[in-house]
């Protein structure tokens, strides 16, 4: 189903199977917090990303649920917009708007309640649940994923932040490089060893099983790499990087 027509549903109906106060409840409350838009922070780090969402402002849940979409053909587009869903999830801690969000639909279709309150490690949580069809469903899921990992980390719910770390000689002649993962900051960096240079950094996303890098410091350079059957990577431009940890 496409997603105009579950905004329609969204608009239009209540959750089914509640009385009517409930009902009405829970659908001013999914309202209030799907189009909230947080202040902006200050830093904008993904601003040498050519995307053609560049030139928008002012990203809600509504806005990314409807924009983000792991066909496209743009890797920038993508890495953009997943820029905004971690942007979205750290200004509305900030503002102690503590949600955490869930993936429905798909062949299961939206039974569930799309607005809940819990209390999780003695915080109240708001619970949004974001409903979509069978063709947009993988994509809603990878929102929800990369929302909720950091502001997961950011409720301490899960509190250490998680890296993977490969290594190459290949990358820079006669030096070891190491390629760091930032897992829920979705962030990259390529390192000297021996000289402690910072080679290159940007951000990542992971597609159909293959790696894609985009260059915060240089937009002309991107890095596509497979996983192979030992969790190496491996590129046809550079070569291989072994899994270290």
């Amino acid at each position: 189903m496409p997603k105009f027509i579950l905004l329609l549903i969204f608009i239009s109906h209540s959750v089914i199977g509640q009385n009517t106060r409930t009902d009405k409840r829970v659908s001013e409350k999914f309202h209030e917090f799907f189009y909230y838009v947080p202040k902006p922070s200050t830093s904008n780090s993904e601003a040498n990303l050519k995307s053609k969402y560049s030139s928008f402002n002012q990203f809600s849940l509504e806005k990314l649920f409807v924009l983000y979409d792991r066909t496209s053909p743009s890797i920038n587009d993508i890495i953009f917009l997943e820029r905004q869903i971690i942007s979205l999830s750290e200004n509305l801690f900030k503002e102690k708007k503590y949600i955490l969000l869930e993936a429905i639909g798909g062949a299961s279709g939206c039974v569930e309640p799309w607005y809940e309150e819990k209390e999780i490690d003695g915080r109240d949580i708001k619970i949004i649940r974001l409903c979509s069809g069978c063709s947009d469903y993988r994509s809603n899921y990878h929102l929800v994923v990369i929302y909720n990992a950091v502001m997961n980390q950011l409720l301490g719910i899960e509190p250490e932040a998680k890296h993977v770390m490969y290594s190459s000689r290949n990358f820079v002649e006669n030096s070891t490089t190491t390629l760091d993962f930032d897992l829920v900051e979705r962030t990259y960096s390529f390192i000297n060893i021996e000289t402690k240079e910072m080679i290159d950094k940007g951000f990542w996303t992971k597609l159909n099983g293959n790696y894609f890098l985009v260059s915060a410091m240089d937009d002309s350079k991107n890095y596509e790499f497979a996983l192979t059957k030992k969790k190496h990577l491996k590129s046809t431009d550079i070569g291989k990087f072994k899994l270290i940890q």
